[in-house]
């Protein structure tokens, strides 16, 4: 049966990297720039769990951790669905749109 996977564990691992090199903080104000209301509901919900973990009696240093854990989570999600929706467009027609390229993604964009 045919799936209509997108994302590879390239993607994946492509964003981790990112997310690594350039800091949660960074990614997040570009996310913000991009997609504010996807951006506002990680932020919020991440800071829901957050306040969770704590209410319910957790380390502040743990309940920081998860959160991060989180926050990473749903960042590595987003950076490698739209890193393989943009090399899905780019298959499909051949060239690069000018406004809405994700930023780098690994060795194999162009801007390394």
């Amino acid at each position: 049966m045919a799936h209509d996977q997108i994302v590879s564990a390239k993607h994946v691992l492509n964003a981790v990297l990112e997310l690594q090199r350039r800091g949660s903080d960074v990614v997040v104000k570009e996310l913000e720039s991009i997609e504010p209301d996807l951006a506002e509901y990680v932020m919020e919900t991440s800071c829901q769990i957050h306040r969770q973990l704590m209410r319910n009696g957790l380390p502040n240093r743990r309940a920081l951790r998860l959160y991060r854990q989180t926050e990473s989570i749903a960042l590595v999600c987003v950076m490698a669905l739209r890193q393989a929706h943009f090399d899905l467009w780019r298959e499909s027609h051949g060239d690069h749109p000018s406004s809405d390229e994700p930023t780098s993604s690994g060795p194999d964009d162009p801007a390394h």
